[in-house]
């Protein structure tokens, strides 16, 4: 009998997120010992290879690594954990995250080269005292002049699906965090460059995003955000979210609307977003038909 994984139907889908610690992303289906044995492969989120971001996954009670990526799960061959995994027995999403945070580290150490590993452990490390300083600034400012924040507010209303630990300690940098955390915090360009830079250099492993280019797309995305959202132009970090919603789903609207003018005006997706640029608020507030139905 030959091995063979069947990705699920939510992995294929694309409807598992990275932090969905413990779902199950595919079935893997083998041969141990003369008898046929069929377990689950569980999510342990993602994880920087290369220039890809993929998940990983596990069986229980098996040593095997799979990895993950558009829809499909493969296990890689001459590659196995030294123990068989053991899954904990919680509901707990905080001892599942420290569960899956700590074996996919074990994995990572197994697939990456010990130089490219250290040097990326080290500019993960830089990125998140990074983060987590900026962070704790803006909190020191805020309760001075009367306002009641904290990571976890800050994480939350960043992206609705974040914890604190999302914010200030991420598995591995992104030019996607970054920009989130420059914005919701609403740091100056040079420091935003900055911090841009490093997390585009972590994700796409090459210098092709420069200071200067971090700091330009800086300079788009607040220009957008101070259109769509008024009152971040005017507060800042003090920005009451609470009444707004997440950064991240103000953008994801924002994305939404430009997809169904495009489909009602029949144009491809670029040339609606370049037209949003010069009409930003008018393609937030405009309703079709298509979009309520």
């Amino acid at each position: 009998m030959k091995d063979t994984i069947q990705a699920t139907k939510a992995f294929s889908k694309g409807n598992v997120k990275s932090n969905d610690f413990g779902y199950y992303i595919a079935t893997y289906s083998f041969v141990k010992k003369g008898r046929s044995q069929k377990k689950y492969v569980i999510n342990l989120g993602t994880v920087m290879l290369g220039t890809h971001s993929y998940f990983l996954g596990v069986c229980k009670g098996e040593r095997f690594i799979f990895l993950g990526l558009n829809g499909k799960v493969w296990r890689i061959p001459g590659k196995v954990l030294k123990n068989n995994v053991v899954v904990p027995i919680t509901t707990d999403l905080d001892a599942l995250r420290v569960w899956a945070d700590t074996i996919s580290q074990r994995l990572v150490d197994i697939l990456s080269p010990k130089l490219t590993n250290r040097i990326t452990k080290e500019t993960n490390r830089r990125y998140n005292l990074m983060v987590k300083s900026l962070v704790g600034k803006a909190i020191e400012e805020a309760a001075v002049l009367g306002f009641d924040r904290s990571y976890t507010y800050y994480a939350e209303h960043t992206n609705s699906r974040w914890e604190t630990v999302d914010l200030v300690s991420p598995r591995f940098p992104t030019l996607k965090h970054a920009l989130h955390v420059s914005l919701m915090l609403a740091l100056p360009a040079e420091t935003a460059g900055t911090l841009i830079e490093i997390g585009s250099l972590s994700e796409f492993r090459c210098p092709l995003i420069s200071k200067d280019i971090a700091m330009s797309i800086y300079q788009q995305a607040v220009q957008l955000l101070s259109r769509l959202c008024p009152e971040w132009w005017n507060n800042g970090a003090l920005t009451q979210w609470e009444y707004l919603g997440s950064l991240d789903d103000l953008l994801y609207r924002q994305y939404s609307n430009i997809v169904i003018n495009a489909y009602t005006q029949h144009i491809d997706l670029p040339t609606a977003a370049g037209a949003v640029r010069s009409d930003m608020l008018a393609s937030y507030n405009r309703r079709t038909i298509a979009f309520e139905e």
